[in-house]
Formats: structure tokens, C-alpha cells, sequence
């Protein structure tokens, strides 16, 4: 009776010891979501992130990250350029409203940060991603910071190219708090 009852509360006596994943809250006001093509001049935003982060850089396999941006939030230095690319020729905005991005994994790099393997979703294709980025805190407040490359073509964005022309670079810096 006394083994019973001592399996039985295990997990309750882990879960209060080992403590639990640390949840963030993103802070929209500082989002920074930029985008560009090397092969273009042109600087590319979007804004209208929502995502759930459960990072704990103690607890990697617990971690995870679904993350979801509006198509429609997407802004250029250029009003015309900026409603091409949301229409059916490149990002169809109508027809698919959200970027999706869910994490798969995470690895402390050497020299420090972190890589999250995770799964982008643009249009209907879905492609695997490495994403190297770094974390800071400072008490209840963090900062996400990581730079990573895509090639559109894959997304059915624009068409492949083999020079690499489509190419794209996306920065982001996502400041985020504790949550309660």
C-alpha cells in the first residue's frame, strides 16, 4: 500500500521540485519582423504576431513556440508594392491569412544561443527551418533576437530560382515578459 501510494504521488512531488516551463508573453509593441531580398532593395515588416512561447533555456525538450503572423500586417517602403505582394501572384493573403511557425526541437549552441528546429507554414507548404537565435533576460522581462534564410520559391512565393534570387533573410526581435 505504502509503494502504491508512494507512485501515485510522484509525479506530483517531481512536477512541484523540478518546477514548470516558463511561459512568455509577447510584448506587440516591440515585435520587429523584417524581411529581405538580397537579389531586391527593398525592406519588408510585418507586424501582428501572436505566439506561444514556453522557453526555459534549463529545459530545452519542454520548450516549444507556435507562433502565427497576419499576411495582411506585411508593409514595404512602397503602398503598390506592398498590395502585390499580398495578392494571389505572391503571398495570396486572402486565401492564406497566417504565417505558422511551431518549433520541434532546440539545441544550446557552442559560444552561446540557441537553435530551434521548427516547421514553417507558408501558402500550403510546409518546410523544416533552423532558426539560430539568442535569449536574454533581466528579471521579469526577455528578449529573442534571430536571423534566418528561406528561399521563397519553396513557399510558392516566387519561383525558384537557381542563383538563389529568391532568396529571403527574415530578422527578428521579440521582447517578451513572464507570464503569471
Amino acid at each position: 500500500m505504502k509503494r502504491t501510494l508512494s507512485l501515485l504521488f510522484l509525479p506530483v512531488l517531481l512536477a512541484f521540485t523540478l518546477g514548470g516551463i516558463t511561459n512568455w508573453t509577447v510584448k506587440p509593441a516591440g515585435v520587429k519582423i523584417d524581411f529581405s531580398l538580397p537579389a531586391e532593395p527593398h525592406k519588408l515588416s510585418f507586424s501582428g504576431l501572436d505566439a506561444s512561447i514556453a522557453f526555459d533555456p534549463a529545459d530545452l525538450a519542454a520548450s516549444e513556440v507556435i507562433a502565427r503572423i497576419d499576411v495582411k500586417t506585411l508593409a514595404t517602403e512602397d503602398p503598390g508594392l506592398t498590395q502585390h505582394l499580398l495578392s494571389p501572384d505572391f503571398l495570396d493573403a486572402k486565401k492564406y491569412p497566417r504565417i505558422k511557425l511551431m518549433s520541434t526541437g532546440f539545441e544550446k549552441q557552442e559560444g552561446g544561443g540557441y537553435l530551434m528546429h521548427a516547421a514553417l507554414a507558408i501558402k500550403d507548404s510546409v518546410h523544416a527551418v533552423l532558426v539560430p537565435f539568442t535569449f536574454e533576460t533581466k528579471g521579469e522581462e526577455g528578449l529573442f533576437k534571430g536571423s534566418f534564410e528561406i528561399f521563397s520559391g519553396d513557399y510558392g512565393v516566387m519561383k525558384k530560382s537557381k542563383s538563389g534570387g529568391d532568396k529571403v533573410v527574415i530578422n527578428l526581435e521579440i521582447p517578451v515578459t513572464r507570464s503569471k
